[in-house]
């Protein structure tokens, strides 16, 4: 299945292909993480490490419909009736220009948002 990996480490955005039986630690994987969580917009899911904020991050990114910086790396998918993760509806393009890269000085002195 193809998926939209949010590098923020690059500042890129980018389409990978995971598994359908193995995806979950694929992700994991692409992201170099060791635990997941989602977090929800009403268009997509944004994979993201659990215990980011707890490893010192020095990399976010913004997402639009989502209201807080987001520390490391992200994955977009989404999810069917089922609950499980499927490829997202957005477009690779779409998911660009929803993404907007921002430092951890910006993070703590809240130099971020529409006001940036």
């Amino acid at each position: 299945m193809k998926l939209i990996l949010i590098d923020a480490v690059n500042k890129e955005v980018k389409e990978i292909e995971v598994s359908e039986k193995n995806h979950f630690e694929e992700m994991k994987f692409f992201m170099g993480v060791e635990w997941a969580t989602i977090a929800r917009t009403e268009s997509f899911d944004v994979w993201v490490d659990d215990e980011g904020l707890l490893k010192d991050p020095k990399h976010f990114f913004l997402i639009e419909g989502y209201p807080e910086p987001l520390a490391g790396n992200g994955i977009i998918a989404n999810t069917d009736e089922e609950g499980n993760t499927i490829s997202p509806t957005a477009t690779l393009e779409e998911i660009r220009n929803k993404v907007q890269f921002v430092s951890v000085f910006d993070v703590v002195f809240g130099n971020y948002g529409e006001e940036s």
